[in-house]
C-alpha cells in the first residue's frame, strides 16, 4: 500500500526543485536544482511502485513473456546478473530490457528518438544491424568477414522465425525449410560480392548446424522460433524465406 502522504511530500519536493531550477541564474545552481529534482522523482517513484513496474516490464520484454505477464520485481537483481553474464544469451536479453527501457521513456525522449533506440536495440538483440552499432557477435567469426557474419545472425534469425510461424514453437524443420535458408544466404551473399566484400556461399547442411548446433547461433534461432511461433496468426512477411 503506497503512503500517500509520503507521496505528496515526494511530488511538493518535485515540484519546488522545479522551481528552483527555472528560477536558477548559474549554471552550479541550476545542475544543483536539477540533482534535487531528479533525486526526489526517483523517489516518488520508488514510493509509487513506477520503478518497479518498469522493472517487471523490462523483465517480461527480455523474457519474451506478454505485456502484462506476472512477474516479481524482487528477481531484478539476478536477472541483471544474467543480463551481464558475458553471454551471447546476456546481451540479447540485455537489449530487449534496454529496447523496452527506451519505449517506455518515449514521454521524455520523444517518439523519434525513442523509437531510434528501440529499434537498435531489438535489432541488435535479433542479429541485425541496428542504426546505431553492429550486430551481436557470434563466436568464431573472421573480423574481415563482417559482411558475412552479419548475413549468417540474418538467416539464422529469419530462419527460426520462419520455422515459427509456420511449424510452430516445436516440431521437426524438414529439409525444403533449410533449403530455403540456404537460396537466402547465397542470394545475400552474392549481393555482398558484388560490393567486393567477403561473403561465402554455403550449403544448406550448413545453415542447419548454424541453427541446430549448441552455441549462440542456436540461441538465436531458438529465440527467433520462440517470436515466429507467437506470431503465426499474423506473421511478419518480412522475416518469411521466400519459398
Amino acid at each position: 500500500m503506497s503512503d500517500l502522504e509520503e507521496i505528496i511530500r515526494l511530488v511538493k519536493a518535485v515540484v519546488a526543485a522545479g522551481d528552483k531550477e527555472r528560477a536558477a541564474n548559474s549554471n552550479e545552481a541550476r545542475a544543483a536544482a536539477q540533482t534535487e529534482a531528479l533525486t526526489a522523482q526517483n523517489a516518488l517513484d520508488r514510493a509509487t511502485g513506477i520503478r518497479d513496474l518498469r522493472r517487471r516490464r523490462m523483465i517480461a520484454e527480455a523474457r519474451a513473456l506478454p505485456f502484462g505477464a506476472k512477474v516479481d520485481a524482487a528477481e531484478f537483481e539476478q536477472f541483471t546478473r544474467d543480463c551481464l553474464d558475458g553471454t551471447p544469451s546476456g546481451e540479447i536479453r540485455r537489449r530487449h530490457a534496454f529496447g523496452r527501457y527506451a519505449t517506455d521513456g518515449k514521454d521524455a525522449l520523444g517518439p523519434e528518438l525513442s523509437g531510434v533506440l528501440t529499434s537498435n536495440m531489438l535489432q541488435n538483440a535479433k542479429g541485425h544491424y541496428g542504426p546505431l552499432d553492429g550486430p551481436v557477435r557470434a563466436g568464431g567469426v573472421d573480423p574481415d568477414m563482417g559482411a558475412a557474419d552479419e548475413i549468417r545472425n540474418k538467416i539464422v534469425v529469419d530462419t527460426g522465425y520462419t520455422a515459427g510461424a509456420e511449424i510452430g514453437g516445436t516440431g521437426r524443420i524438414p529439409n525444403e525449410l533449410w533449403k530455403r535458408a540456404q537460396r537466402a544466404q547465397n542470394a545475400l551473399a552474392q549481393k555482398m560480392r558484388m560490393s567486393s566484400q567477403k561473403a561465402e556461399s554455403v550449403g544448406f547442411r550448413t545453415v542447419k548446424d548454424w541453427c541446430q548446433k549448441a552455441g549462440p547461433l542456436a540461441d538465436l534461432f531458438q529465440d527467433a522460433r520462440k517470436d515466429g511461433a507467437q506470431e503465426r496468426r499474423a506473421p511478419n512477411p518480412d522475416r518469411i524465406l521466400r519459398r
